[in-house]
């Protein structure tokens, strides 16, 4: 069984470019564990030093069956893009079935939770600040 949810993407994220209006970034960020949540790995797109702090960007993996348990960014407006796989978001409001072209927004300092269904799970995660 093929467990690299990457495999199945159309583009290859490991060597990701930010362009910004003034500068090129070569990203050539590796897949890290989280350090709170196991079977959880992030990738790193936009860190908040390209934009002053307003926004970062990463590929977040989540194992079948694995989680990111009930948390708050209390200071941050978070934003998911599905890419690959299913799974479930849980909010204040109620739960969300996550699968590909799913987008979800969370306000900032809203408890929740994402667990990934059998297939895994990989979203695009925005942060930004206000």
């Amino acid at each position: 069984m093929n467990t690299d949810l990457t495999a199945g993407l159309s583009c290859d994220f490991a060597g990701a470019v930010l362009v910004t209006v003034d500068k090129i970034y070569n990203n050539s960020a590796i897949w890290v564990d989280h350090p709170s949540f196991p079977g959880v790995a992030m990738k790193t797109l936009v860190t908040p030093d390209v934009t002053g702090g307003a926004l970062k960007s990463l590929l977040v993996r989540v194992a079948p069956g694995a989680a990111l348990e009930k948390h708050i960014h209390a200071d941050e407006w978070e934003m998911h893009e599905v890419i690959a796989g299913s799974g479930q978001a849980t909010l204040s409001a109620g739960c969300a079935e996550y699968r590909r072209g799913v987008i979800a927004v969370i306000p900032q300092g809203t408890e929740h939770s994402v667990r990934a269904g059998e297939q895994g799970l990989i979203m695009l995660a925005k942060f930004f600040s206000v």
